[in-house]
């Protein structure tokens, strides 16, 4: 457990809020989570935004162990959506390599978006990948409150 750094609701809570506040002037028009972890910032995020389009993109890279083990190769899954001329916001819980976030933006940029920002709750240093917000920089392995139903 000493890798890991275990976050609560009331950390996610501040860290949200103050992204929030961050994003009010980029006009977001839609937001995509990625699933699963990126689902739930994303869903608060639609609400504190009011941004109405929410989806999701399924990539999954690393098992549910802590710290994760990478796949073999990445599990993707996603609904082509009309994204031209909205600007979009892709959001995970945490970004290390900043490989999901990578593929999930380049295949939100195939569908013709005005712009495309990335966002993660967490930045896990030392970052391959520094998305363009992020709420907190740690050293360990973050454990969100809601990975603590994973058994």
């Amino acid at each position: 457990m000493r890798d890991n750094i275990i976050l609560n609701w009331g950390e996610i809570e501040k860290t949200i809020i103050k992204l929030s506040r961050e994003l009010e002037d980029k006009n977001i028009d839609v937001i995509i989570g990625i699933s699963r972890g990126g689902v739930i910032p994303a869903g608060l995020l639609t609400i504190l935004l009011g941004v109405k389009e929410y989806y999701t993109i399924k990539i999954r890279r690393y098992s549910d162990d802590k710290p994760p083990r990478e796949l073999s190769k990445p599990e993707v899954n996603y609904s082509p959506l009309n994204l031209e001329g909205k600007n979009v916001l892709i959001v995970d819980d945490v970004t290390h390599t900043g490989e999901t976030l990578r593929l999930a933006k380049k295949i939100v940029e195939k569908m013709k978006p005005r712009k495309v920002y990335t966002l993660a709750l967490v930045l896990r240093l030392p970052a391959d990948y520094e998305p363009d917000f992020y709420g907190l920089a740690v050293d360990k392995c973050p454990i969100f409150p809601w990975e603590r139903f994973i058994t």
